[in-house]
């Protein structure tokens, strides 16, 4: 999905969401366009929305209130989908974001799709295919850093320091477990001539969006690189990296196709 002057309605399954990574969602969200329209669902009369109620302000989140009437009978998810097609038809939005992992959605997906609108996801990886799959774009939050604590470091223990200062430990042995992983350059290479104009170059972020489409799954960090910028340039060897004269923009070239 190519970022221009887009419209992105964005709305969140409260009840499944983490309120932890709205933050992470914001900026995620913000590279394809603008959000105009932001929602967040849930039953505000219990403590179970307590930490979203602290971001409501300082994200301009619309809370919408569903009471749980009948005990299994998830109402959000119904006026989620209401809201959903209610905005389809009367606002001018370009794109959707839904955010949740509940498989649920998937049919709501499709029929926004089926508009030709297209769709953002954001849940877990536990998500089941279907929605995943619905999806033009699925962001896992697994891949998302934690929020920094509001605290200053005067007021963190030493206790948590010490369970950062291991978390830290930890995660250099994942990546270095990463980056022992094989990328699939095969696919790589099929999702660039998907694309690829008569000059076989492709800009970067019209091969990520390839990427994505072709495999919502695929992430670069699962292979120890931060973005698809540092994944094309640690692999020069089948990819060269072309800068354009304004020093940000990047094209892609499969060097073997030359």
């Amino acid at each position: 999905m190519k970022k221009r002057n887009i419209n992105i309605a964005t709305l969140i399954d409260g009840d499944n969401a983490e309120a932890k990574y709205l933050q992470n969602i914001t900026e995620e969200i913000s590279k394809y366009g603008r959000i105009t329209i932001k929602r967040i669902y849930g039953d505000w009369s219990g403590n179970r929305m307590k930490k979203w109620k602290e971001k409501l302000s300082l994200y301009s989140l619309k809370p919408i209130q569903n009471f749980a009437y009948t005990k299994g009978k998830n109402a959000t998810d119904i006026a989620l989908v209401i809201d959903a097609m209610d905005i389809l038809y009367r606002e001018e939005i370009d794109a959707f974001c839904l955010v949740s992992s509940d498989s649920d959605f998937t049919g709501i997906a499709n029929r926004i799709r089926e508009s030709g609108l297209n769709v953002i996801g954001v849940g877990k990886k536990q998500t089941p295919k279907s929605f995943t799959n619905a999806c033009d774009i699925f962001t896992f939050t697994e891949s998302f850093k934690k929020e920094v604590p509001e605290e200053s470091p005067e007021e963190v223990s030493e206790e948590i320091l010490k369970k950062s200062k291991n978390k830290k430990s930890k995660k250099k042995k994942k990546e270095k477990i990463k980056k022992t992983q094989k990328i699939d350059i095969p696919f790589l290479r099929y999702a660039l001539s998907v694309v690829k104009q008569e000059n076989e170059e492709v800009l970067l972020s019209q091969l990520a969006e390839s990427i994505k489409q072709l495999d919502p799954d695929f992430d670069s960090k699962k292979y120890g690189y931060k973005n698809f910028n540092t994944m094309f340039s640690a692999l020069n060897t089948d990819f060269e990296m072309i800068y354009h004269t304004d020093n940000s923009t990047i094209s892609i070239k499969d060097k073997k196709a030359t």
